[in-house]
């Protein structure tokens, strides 16, 4: 379990929330989400912030209107399942990239309806965990979205966790990788939830960081992750630190190391740790001694 989670939590949400700030200093845009049918009542965080990229629809001919000018990438959310039946006269999608998310449980026939109009489609279900519509909101409009998580559910045939990002797009993570990370929490897939804006799934008493999960199963985020590493500390005990939170471990799951010891040496205070320290080290966190400083 990861030490001082609510300065940890405060400061992720703070991340997340500080769109208009990231925009000012040039990040890239956040392409438009639709809110179809949602009153701010059911969507309230939509309210304090109109101008980031929310777009309301109500009506019919709004739906297809804003459907057919919609080009680039777009998330569409729903409030209940017949709000986009407006799309039936349409013929399906050929261009964009519109992405679909109804926050109300919808029948598979009308599932497969969408499928013809959008290129992702998430319904709500009693197994599938979405974030707070407030979390939600800001997620969605985040200029780093499609490294955050919106939401997810365990599949018990395909024995895997089903994560949603976002972007909307699905992600697969087999509960095998969250069971193999070394750590002494318990993992329970029936309590999943995502928290903390999106930048952490909770597994009943085992925490995963999206940051962990998307370097393990996202080739793209993994190399981006790795540049912007590199760039700000290529140093043994940065890698040691980033490979120790990637598998979900704390400083004092290295049994024959104090957690201190571990924190010099992440730290960089120790010019160059014992052979049999990083032995130690390496065989906690699962990899070569030589490979430790390419993480």
């Amino acid at each position: 379990m990861t030490a001082n989670k609510t300065g940890k939590r405060a400061a992720q949400k703070s991340r997340v929330k500080n769109v208009s700030g990231l925009r000012a200093a040039g990040t890239q845009e956040a392409s438009l989400v639709y809110l179809v049918s949602l009153s701010a009542r059911k969507f309230p965080a939509a309210r304090s912030a109109p101008g980031l990229a929310y777009r309301r629809v109500s009506t019919n001919r709004a739906i297809r209107e804003e459907f057919r000018a919609a080009k680039g990438q777009s998330v569409w959310i729903a409030g209940e399942s017949g709000s986009m039946a407006a799309l039936a006269g349409e013929p399906p999608a050929g261009t964009g990239d519109r992405r679909l998310l109804v926050l109300d449980e919808t029948e598979e026939i009308t599932h497969q309806l969408y499928s013809a109009y959008f290129r992702y489609v998430v319904t709500a279900s009693d197994s599938l965990k979405l974030l707070p519509n407030e979390e939600l909101a800001e997620v969605l409009v985040s200029p780093n979205r499609e490294e955050l998580f919106i939401g997810g559910a365990y599949d018990q045939t395909g024995d895997a966790v089903l994560l949603y990002r976002g972007n909307v797009e699905p992600l697969v993570v087999p509960r095998a990788w969250f069971a193999n990370q070394n750590s002494k929490a318990k993992v329970n897939v029936r309590a999943l939830e995502v928290t903390d804006y999106g930048q952490t799934v909770r597994l009943g008493e085992f925490e995963a960081s999206a940051d962990s999960i998307l370097y393990e199963f996202d080739a793209t985020y993994r190399r981006s992750a790795k540049k912007r590493a590199l760039e700000k500390d290529n140093s043994l005990g940065a890698s040691i630190r980033r490979l120790r939170l990637q598998r979900g471990l704390s400083r004092e799951d290295f049994d024959g190391l104090t957690a201190k010891a571990i924190a010099r040496i992440e730290r960089n205070e120790v010019s160059r740790p014992h052979n049999s320290t990083l032995s130690i080290i390496a065989k906690t966190l699962g990899v070569s001694v030589a490979a430790l400083e390419t993480y």
